[in-house]
């Protein structure tokens, strides 16, 4: 009996695991326009620096990630954001987190992208367009693997299906001293289904 209980709760635990993610957002400063310091306001995200760039780059650049998984089950909504230093353009990227093996990289939907209260451009992901076989996302860049779910939003609408690869990402004009919230609901989503043949 007692090893039937650790099965059951160890396919417990996978299934668990397996319809959950960890959201994740990047800001970046650094712009061929110039670079725009920005500071993480305090939140319930955790908050660090790009390790991956120039040392001297890091003070325009924030990466933020859930603390804990979200479940394919309910919506969670995340406040964040960041006080820019000076004037000029921040790249803000939306998605999930990391993991050394690619094919392990969780995905999230995210139903709407609201900026200090307000939705921003197209932040309910209503306006798209087509170009070849692909649907695209007006105002944002949309990685060839991110997708458009007819359906899958909160209320019946658009979403979109991301991960640490497959990402959205939109510019946004800052002003110094001004400070930038953002509010975004995601849930975990499946992996998008592999092409016939892979």
């Amino acid at each position: 009996m007692k090893f039937l209980a650790v099965i059951m709760m160890f396919a417990l635990g996978v299934s668990t695991l397996c319809g959950a993610a960890y959201f994740r957002s990047d800001a970046n400063g650094n712009d061929k326009s110039g670079k725009v310091i920005i500071k993480a306001l305090p939140g319930e995200l955790n908050a660090g620096v790009f390790t991956w760039v120039k040392e001297e780059d890091r003070d325009a650049t924030i990466t933020f990630s859930a603390k804990n998984r979200v479940t394919s089950e309910a919506w969670s909504t995340f406040q964040y954001g960041f006080t820019a230093e000076n004037t000029g353009k921040v790249t803000v990227s939306f998605g999930a987190q990391w993991t050394k093996d690619p094919e392990k990289r969780e995905w999230v939907y995210i139903d709407s992208i609201k900026l200090n209260g307000e939705l921003i451009p197209n932040g309910d992901f209503a306006k798209t367009y087509k170009k070849g076989e692909k649907w695209l996302l007006e105002v944002f860049w949309i990685h060839p693997k991110a997708e458009i779910v007819e359906g899958a939003g909160l209320e019946g609408s658009k979403a979109i299906r991301v991960n640490h690869d497959a990402r959205i990402s939109q510019v946004f004009d800052v002003e110094a001293g001004k400070t930038y919230t953002f509010t975004v609901t995601v849930k975990a989503a499946p992996a998008p289904e592999a092409p016939a043949g892979k």
